[in-house]
């Protein structure tokens, strides 16, 4: 892929200002190096998001970077995505706008496509921070055991939560990162032979596809090593119409299903707490129907866990959850009911009370 200028894309909106749409801040790489530079592949999966994905695509394309594979899969969209992508032909690498199933679907599709050696999908209402990519190649250039690379990103949008900056925590027990961790998917980067091993992206899931393909990661891969830098690679928008915000539920049954995929393997069986936590939550995000997908494709090694330490930080996990999303009647009644074992019907009920007692011993 050639750099682009401002003067070589179109016109941008009147009312659009700024980085991507009326400058581009790269920085060029010194001559001798851009023979070097690494393929980056990007994938943009999209469904009915024209507001937003003319960004997504100019932040891309102005990256300055002259080894980037650029592919947008769009699940047959309804609105003006298909005429912006007409309108960036010549700049995209491929694209395709066909019915799917959804955006772990898209993504597959475009991983047919890839041949870069870096990969990771953006949004098509996120974008890529100027000189993100320029950052990445550096990184990967001098670290070649790296796996992955993250960087921060931040929050854009109307309803940008107190949270601004976000990056991946990852902690010294793999236990406590599976569950206390947090997941940075715009501005997680990965080597494309580690997602080609971790056989892609689990079609099975429509919201936490990243969270599970992180866990996958943790639980296979010999010697994960992950690679946290200072700058800023990605913004991740935050508006009504977005599935963080209107599908805030499904986020959270498909959440609590890798914690339960993996605890539900130990005693004590502590699942109940997901009725307690959100009555929402669909049945088709239940613990038992996940099971499927898991098992079969035999992703889990739960020998690299310590059961008991896995435990007890998912069971902090589930107490902060219950935390903020109950009521506080609620919570003292569960509270209240930690001093009470039901030895029949769904497993032990393991509430607040030895949740407390495993994390002293373990901090002990």
């Amino acid at each position: 892929m050639s750099i682009y200028t401002i003067e070589d894309l179109p016109k941008p909106p009147k009312n659009k200002t700024g980085f991507p749409w009326t400058t581009a801040d790269y920085t060029p790489f010194a001559s001798e190096l851009i023979g070097n530079l690494p393929k980056i592949t990007i994938i943009t999966p999209s469904f009915n998001q024209g507001q937003y994905i003319e960004e997504t695509i100019r932040s891309i394309i102005l990256q300055g970077y002259t080894n980037l594979e650029y592919i947008v899969i769009d699940g047959g969209s309804t609105d003006e995505t298909v005429e912006i992508l007409k309108k960036y032909d010549a700049f995209i690498t491929f694209w395709v706008s066909e019915r799917d199933e959804g955006q772990s679907d898209a993504i597959n599709k475009g991983l047919t496509k890839a041949t870069g050696e870096i990969f990771n999908w953006i949004n098509s209402d996120d974008i890529l921070a100027p000189n993100a990519l320029r950052h990445l190649a550096t990184v990967f250039q001098k670290n070649p055991t790296a796996d992955a690379v993250c960087g921060y990103y931040f929050f854009m949008g109307d309803q940008v939560p107190s949270r601004k900056k976000q990056r991946l925590l990852i902690f010294d027990d793999l236990e406590k990162t599976l569950t206390l961790g947090s997941m940075s998917q715009p501005s997680l980067f990965w080597r494309t032979w580690v997602i080609r091993q971790l056989k892609a992206v689990n079609p099975h899931l429509n919201y936490t596809m990243d969270w599970e393909m992180w866990y996958r990661f943790w639980l296979t891969i010999d010697a994960p090593n992950v690679l946290l830098i200072e700058a800023v690679l990605a913004h991740f928008r935050w508006h009504n119409t977005s599935k963080t915000v209107s599908a805030l539920t499904g986020f959270h049954g498909e959440q609590m299903n890798l914690l339960g995929l993996i605890i539900k393997k130990f005693p004590p069986n502590f699942l109940s707490y997901v009725e307690e936590i959100d009555k929402k939550v669909p049945p088709q995000y239940l613990v038992q129907n996940s099971t499927i997908y898991a098992d079969a494709h035999q992703f889990w090694q739960f020998n690299r866990l310590n059961p008991t330490k896995y435990t007890a930080y998912a069971l902090e996990y589930v107490a902060n959850e219950l935390w903020n999303r109950l009521d506080t009647p609620t919570f003292w009644r569960l509270l209240g009911q930690s001093f009470w074992l039901k030895p029949f019907g769904r497993g032990y009920r393991f509430y607040l009370l030895p949740l407390l007692i495993l994390k002293r011993k373990l901090s002990s």
